[in-house]
C-alpha cells in the first residue's frame, strides 16, 4: 500500500498534477548578462524573418543592439527549426548580442505541424468553452484559424517545455514567450476558476522548460509583473508606458515589483502610435523614462529613425546614482558618461548645468535645459 502511494506521488509530480510549479530556484541568473552592459540597454522586439528577407540592412541595424527577438513569420510555434542561422549572422557582426526566439504559448495556427500532428494525437490539449466548443483566440482578427491550448494538461506542458529546450539547444540565447495573459481580456467563455487554472498551467510549463534549458538561457514573458509568473527573467511591456504622469508612476511601480522578484522590465515602444510628428516622444520621454530605471528599452523594426537615434545616443555609461528628485521637482539620474532629466510636473522647469560639461545627443554643448511638462532629455558628457 505504501509503495503504491509513493508511486502515485511520483507520477503526479512528473505529470504536473495540481498545477504546482516544479521546485525551481528563481535566481534569474540569466539577467547577469545585462548587469555588465552600459546604458541604455536596448532590445529589438520581434524582428520578423520576412522583414530580414526583404531588407538587406535589417541584420546590420539589429546587430547594433544588445538583444534581438526573432519572429518566424510563418512558423510562430517554431515547428521547423529555430532561427539559428540568423543568430549566427548577428553574432558574427556583434559577438556579445543575445538572440532570442519568439514562441507563442497560448495557441496554435491550424496549418502548423503542432496542430496537424501533436494536437491530432492529443485532442484534449485544446481548450473548450462552457458549451464544449473549441475556443479561437483573436477570432475577430483571424476567424477560426487559431486554437487555444488548455495549459492545464500535463502532456501539453511537457510538449511546450520540450519545445523550449529544442530551440535553445539549436543555439538561441533564450525565448520571448508571447501571450501570457494577466487577465481574461478577450472574454473567453470559460469560468474565472478555469482561467486561473490556465494561468497556473502557463507557469508550470515555463517552470518545466526552465528545468530543461538551465538557468542561463533568457526567458521573456509579456504582461506586467505578477506573482503568478515567476519563471520569466524579463517582464515585457508592449506599449503600456504613456507620456502621462499617471502612466509614468505606474511604470515606476511595476519596476519596483519586478525588482522585488529579481526580474527586469523590457519596455517596448509601439511604432504605430509614436511615428511621424509624434516621434519626438521617443527621445524626449520614453528613453529618459527608461534610463531613470535599470530596465531595458526596446522597439520594433519599423523605421530607420529608431536606429538613427540609437547611433546618436550611443552609451552613457553606468549609473552613478539612483533616480532622484531635484529641488525644483525634476527627476534626475547621473551616469558615468552622461545625465538624464525628466520633468513629470505640470509646469515648465529650468535646470542649470555645470558649464561646458554636457552635450545633447546631437553633440551640441548645453549649459541650461528648459523642460516642458512630461518631457525629458538624455545628455552626454563631452
Amino acid at each position: 500500500m505504501i509503495n503504491r502511494a509513493i508511486f502515485v506521488v511520483l507520477l503526479c509530480f512528473l505529470a504536473g498534477c495540481g498545477f504546482k510549479s516544479p521546485a525551481v530556484s528563481q535566481t534569474h541568473l540569466a539577467n547577469q548578462f545585462f548587469k555588465t552592459l552600459e546604458y541604455p540597454r536596448i532590445g529589438l522586439n520581434q524582428l520578423s524573418t520576412k522583414r530580414i528577407r526583404n531588407n538587406p540592412n535589417a541584420l546590420k541595424d539589429a546587430a547594433m543592439l544588445d538583444m534581438v527577438i526573432i519572429n518566424k513569420s510563418e512558423d510562430l510555434f517554431v515547428d521547423k527549426e529555430a532561427s539559428y542561422e540568423i543568430a549566427r549572422k548577428l553574432k558574427a557582426l556583434n559577438p556579445d548580442i543575445k538572440v532570442l526566439q519568439y514562441l507563442n504559448i497560448s495557441d496554435v495556427w491550424f496549418y502548423q505541424d503542432t496542430f496537424k500532428n501533436f494536437v491530432k494525437q492529443h485532442p484534449e490539449v485544446l481548450l473548450k468553452d462552457r458549451q464544449g466548443s473549441y475556443i479561437y483566440p483573436y477570432e475577430k482578427s483571424y476567424g477560426k484559424k487559431r486554437y487555444m491550448f488548455d495549459s492545464t494538461e500535463p502532456v501539453w506542458q511537457n510538449y511546450f517545455a520540450a519545445r523550449m529546450k529544442r530551440i535553445t539547444d539549436q543555439g538561441m540565447d533564450g525565448l520571448f514567450i508571447d501571450n501570457i495573459w494577466r487577465s481574461n481580456w478577450q472574454n473567453l467563455n470559460i469560468s474565472e476558476a478555469k482561467f486561473k487554472q490556465i494561468q497556473r498551467g502557463w507557469e508550470v510549463a515555463l517552470q518545466k522548460g526552465r528545468q530543461l534549458i538551465g538557468p542561463y538561457k533568457i526567458i521573456i514573458g509579456n504582461s506586467p509583473p505578477s506573482p503568478l509568473y515567476q519563471a520569466r527573467d524579463i517582464v515585457m511591456l508592449e506599449g503600456r508606458l504613456k507620456p502621462t504622469k499617471k502612466s509614468l508612476d505606474e511604470y515606476f511601480d511595476w519596476t519596483q515589483r519586478a525588482q522585488s522578484n529579481s526580474q527586469i522590465i523590457y519596455d517596448t515602444v509601439q511604432y504605430d502610435t509614436y511615428k511621424g510628428e509624434k516621434f519626438h516622444y521617443v527621445p524626449e520621454f520614453f528613453l529618459p523614462a527608461v534610463l531613470l530605471t535599470d530596465n531595458i528599452w526596446g522597439f520594433s523594426y519599423e523605421s530607420p529613425k529608431w536606429f538613427e537615434l540609437v547611433r546618436k545616443v550611443g552609451k552613457i555609461g553606468y549609473p552613478a546614482a539612483v533616480r532622484q528628485r531635484m529641488p525644483n521637482g525634476v527627476l534626475v539620474r547621473d551616469y558615468t558618461k552622461g545625465k538624464v532629466l525628466l520633468n513629470d510636473t505640470n509646469t515648465v522647469k529650468t535646470v542649470i548645468l555645470p558649464q561646458n560639461i554636457y552635450m545633447t545627443i546631437d553633440n551640441q554643448l548645453i549649459n541650461q535645459v528648459n523642460l516642458q511638462p512630461m518631457k525629458g532629455i538624455v545628455l552626454k558628457k563631452r
